[in-house]
């Protein structure tokens, strides 16, 4: 009884600690500085404390969109409904992130490939006017 009390308390502080707001924002921002040519769109983030019965710590995301369009490349548009990401607690406090077996439930890739267009010069229109004319 007196662990299922502890364990209530420490969970509680917790989460008080790393508010899901919190973790959000840093995300954001980490994808932002890291990927800065494309776009993502995150629904919400919650803080796992468990997997099923066993204590661990893991991320939700809801409503994931990655996307990149660019031309004369793939570009594609990645979205996942629902991503879990199980972190390493004792490799966040070292500073690094490693992801062991990330849950995707459902999602979909686009892929399109999109040509560059060419623009002509209005210099090199004109003369070709002229050209014409005379």
């Amino acid at each position: 009884m007196l662990g299922l009390i502890c364990a209530t308390f420490f969970g509680g502080a917790a989460r008080t600690m790393l508010r899901s707001e919190r973790v959000h924002d840093r995300i954001v921002n980490e994808l932002k500085s890291r990927f800065p040519k494309h776009e993502f769109d995150i629904g919400q983030t919650e803080i796992l404390l468990a997997r099923g019965i066993w204590p661990g710590f893991a991320l939700r995301l809801r409503n994931v969109v990655f996307k990149q369009d660019v031309c004369g490349k793939l570009s594609f548009t990645l979205t996942l409904p629902e991503t879990v990401l199980p972190l390493d607690f004792l490799g966040l406090r070292k500073g690094q992130i490693r992801l062991n077996d990330v849950e995707i439930t459902g999602g979909e890739i686009h892929l399109d490939y999109r040509p560059c267009e060419i623009v002509v010069p209005v210099s090199t229109q004109q003369s070709a006017a002229q050209g014409n004319t005379g």
